[in-house]
């Protein structure tokens, strides 16, 4: 029956995710794998400039407005869109099987992507969006597809077989010029924001030796540990103070030779040192921090450390 499939179809899953909740109470001490994750993302986005309960609702309901009239039809092609409620309304009708399970689990992935924007809040233009479309879309477009030829067959009674075809050729032409226009908006964007934190990352790797502690975080991090690496990088989330005079403290005992410091919040950077948010030179306690490079779209500077301050 019904419950049963479903069971079995669910069951996989359920199962990774108590395996992996119980891994990371090991690990990391809690069941709530998504804790840190849920919890950046509702400090960053919209939401969290929200006043009220009936502002954050607003605020949400617009992004997943946004993301669900223009991000997805655009990313895919409005006809397909239009094919997938036509293939899911017309299967969720009929009784229970395996076009049914199909479509039930493609719109319930963009009801979870959808609820990632709805919780989340960044702005709709937001990357994140895009990346987190990558599992849906493989499920989507076939639905999608189906339910296309199925509105081409009904039209073809009414503009016969050949305007039928040129209808379809329009709209998978219109999802191909879309797609491609918002990969290349994706792709200049990670150029302009991402790249240089990748370049910043060979630098350090060809030009910083292995002994000397870095301050990391984000790409460069990341990038660095994609491969077994003996370099000490501390995390901003892993820095134990809050005050200037601390936080020089804690760079001199550490010996810490590079500081990369980020304007976004949600890094930690300019909640552990809000002082460092002019860049140029600053000094405190026994350390020198000067810049060496920055980057203002993304918002990231890089210091050098010194030792032996003056006042």
């Amino acid at each position: 029956g019904h419950p049963k499939r479903l069971l079995r179809t669910l069951s996989p899953l359920v199962c990774a995710i108590v395996f992996w909740a119980v891994y990371c109470r090991m690990e990391h001490g809690t069941f709530a794998f998504w804790g840190h994750s849920v919890q950046v993302n509702l400090e960053t986005g919209l939401g969290a400039e929200a006043t009220s309960t009936i502002e954050w609702w607003q605020a949400g309901a617009h992004v997943v407005t946004v993301l669900g009239g223009w991000l997805l039809p655009w990313r895919i092609g409005w006809g397909i869109w239009l094919g997938c409620f036509v293939f899911a309304f017309g299967v969720l009708r009929r009784s229970s099987g395996p076009h049914q399970t199909l479509a039930v689990a493609a719109l319930s992935s963009v009801g979870v992507w959808l609820g990632m924007g709805l919780v989340g809040q960044h702005s709709p233009t937001h990357n994140l969006y895009w990346k987190w479309l990558c599992p849906v879309v493989p499920m989507l477009v076939p639905v999608g597809v189906v339910g296309l030829l199925t509105i081409a067959d009904r039209l073809s009674k009414h503009l016969g077989s050949l305007g039928a075809k040129v209808l379809i050729g329009v709209v998978i032409l219109q999802g191909l010029l879309s797609n491609a226009q918002e990969t290349q908006r994706q792709l200049l964007l990670s150029e302009s924001l991402y790249r240089p934190q990748l370049e910043l990352a060979q630098w350090i790797e060809s030009e910083i030796p292995d002994d000397v502690p870095l301050l990391l975080d984000n790409i460069p991090a990341c990038w660095i540990r994609r491969q077994a690496t003996n370099r000490k990088m501390i995390s901003w989330f892993d820095v134990p103070t809050n005050d200037a005079l601390g936080f020089s403290r804690w760079v001199e005992r550490e010996k810490i030779g590079l500081i990369l410091w980020f304007r976004e919040s949600w890094t930690q950077a300019p909640v552990v040192a809000p002082f460092l948010s002019a860049g140029g030179e600053w000094r405190g306690g026994g350390v020198t921090l000067i810049e060496v490079d920055r980057e203002d779209d993304y918002g990231w500077i890089l210091f050098r450390v010194e030792g032996d301050a003056k006042p």
